[in-house]
C-alpha cells in the first residue's frame, strides 16, 4: 500500500512538473500527509486534495467568463455609441481599431462580430453577429439591436453577481466541512493519540477515513462542476 502511494505521489509530481502546472494544492497537500506515515490518511487526504483542485480550477474558469463577458459588454456600448456617431458598422468597428492590418482596408464587420463571438463565447454577441448579416442583405438598422444586446448582458451580470453573493456563504461552508474532517484528525493526533490510532491502525477506522475523503472529494467535485457549469452559460 504505501509504496503503491509513494509511486503514484510521484507519478503525480512528475506530471505536474512536466506539464507546467500552476496547480499544485495536490502534489503539495500529498507531500505535507506524508507526515502521517499513514497510507489511508494520504489516500483519503489526496481524494478530497483532488476535488479541491478541481474546486478552485473552476473558480478561476469563472472569473475569466466574468472578464469576458465585461469585455463584451463594454465593446456593445461602445459600438452603439459609435453607429449613432458614424451610421455604418464598417467605420464604427474602424474606429474601434479593428481593421484589416495586412491590406489597412475596412474590416468585413461580419466576420469581425463573429470573431469576437468565438473569442468570448457571449450569447449575445452571436446574436449580434447574426443581426449584422441579416441587416448587410435586407437593410435597417444595427443600433437598437447592439444597444439591447448590451443591455441584456448588464442584466444578465447584475443578477448572476447578486445570486453569487447569496451562493458565496454557502459556497465557503461546504469547503469548510469538506477540509474540517482533516483538521480533527490532526488534533486528534497531538491531543489524543490513542483514538487516532484506531483511525490508522484497525479496519473500521481506515474505512472511515477513506470514507470521509471520498465523501469531502465527492462533494467539492459536485460543487466544482456547478461552478463551471455556470461559468459556460453565459
Amino acid at each position: 500500500m504505501d509504496k503503491i502511494l509513494l509511486a503514484l505521489m510521484c507519478g503525480v509530481m512528475v506530471f505536474y512538473w512536466l506539464t507546467e502546472s500552476s496547480d499544485w494544492v495536490l502534489p503539495v497537500g500529498l507531500g505535507v500527509a506524508t507526515l502521517t506515515r499513514s497510507g489511508w490518511v494520504i489516500l483519503s487526504f489526496g481524494l478530497m486534495l483532488g476535488g479541491l483542485e478541481m474546486y478552485l480550477a473552476a473558480t478561476r474558469f469563472e472569473n475569466k467568463r466574468d472578464r469576458q463577458e465585461q469585455e463584451a459588454e463594454v465593446f456593445l456600448q461602445r459600438l452603439a455609441q459609435l453607429l449613432q456617431t458614424h451610421g455604418t458598422l464598417s467605420l464604427a468597428l474602424q474606429d474601434l481599431g479593428y481593421r484589416d492590418h495586412a491590406t489597412g482596408r475596412e474590416p468585413n464587420p461580419e466576420h469581425i462580430l463573429s470573431g469576437l463571438f468565438h473569442r468570448w463565447n457571449v450569447a449575445v454577441v452571436g446574436m449580434v453577429a447574426s443581426a449584422s448579416l441579416a441587416v448587410a442583405k435586407h437593410g435597417g438598422g444595427l443600433g437598437p439591436v447592439v444597444e439591447q444586446a448590451a443591455k441584456k448582458i448588464s442584466r444578465d451580470r447584475e443578477r448572476r453577481f447578486q445570486r453569487q453573493l447569496d451562493e458565496a456563504a454557502k459556497r465557503t461552508t461546504m469547503v469548510v466541512l469538506a477540509l474540517a474532517p482533516y483538521g480533527v484528525m490532526g488534533a486528534l493526533r497531538e491531543m489524543v493519540p490513542s483514538m487516532y490510532a484506531v483511525l490508522t491502525t484497525r479496519i473500521i477506522g481506515e474505512v472511515a477515513v477513506l470514507l470521509v475523503g471520498l465523501v469531502s472529494g465527492g462533494v467539492l467535485v459536485i460543487l466544482a462542476l456547478y461552478v463551471r457549469k455556470d461559468g459556460v452559460s453565459r
